[in-house]
């Protein structure tokens, strides 16, 4: 009885090299099928993200404006400006036509960002304005950044609704 195995290390299925057309398409309806159902959850990911990103971009701008004031030993008031879409840091001055801009942040599109106060002032002792300042987007995204005033703190925390 003869040994009929494998010879020089081939497969009888697998005797050409390329692929059939048959097995092109499967490969390709396998992959549109993965395709299909992680898309609407990376969606999701990518605008919690862009939304998460710009509420720690507030927050720095926020910080930045605490701690400038302790450095420069001056008040700087940071004023929402939803018409021209940013937020915007100043120096405090009585002529309001001299307004020098030290920094400001861009509002995207689909964001939103109410204050309770027009201006919020921090002052050159670390201390600032008590603020409560809502970023929403039109994805039901909401986030509340806000200061207790006396100590300086600045939280961010999400919020559900009032």
């Amino acid at each position: 009885m003869k040994y009929r195995g494998r010879r020089s290390g081939r497969f009888p299925l697998f005797r050409s090299k390329s692929l059939t057309f048959l097995e092109l398409l499967l490969i390709i309806v396998i992959i549109s099928v993965f395709l299909g159902l992680s898309l609407p959850r990376l969606n999701t990911s990518v605008k919690s993200m862009s939304f998460r990103s710009f509420v720690s971009k507030v927050y720095l701008f926020l910080d930045y404006a605490k701690t400038n004031a302790l450095l420069t030993n001056r008040i700087l008031v940071a004023k929402s400006e939803p018409e021209e879409g940013r937020m915007a840091l100043t120096k405090k001055s009585e002529d309001e036509e001299k307004v020098s801009i030290i920094k400001d942040i861009e509002i995207p599109s689909g964001f939103k960002m109410k204050v309770d106060a027009e201006k919020i002032f921090f002052y050159p002792d670390g201390t600032l304005k008590e603020f409560k300042l809502i970023i929403t987007d039109n994805y039901q995204h909401r986030a509340v950044i806000s200061s207790r005033g006396f100590d300086g703190k600045i939280a961010v925390s999400k919020d559900s609704g009032d």
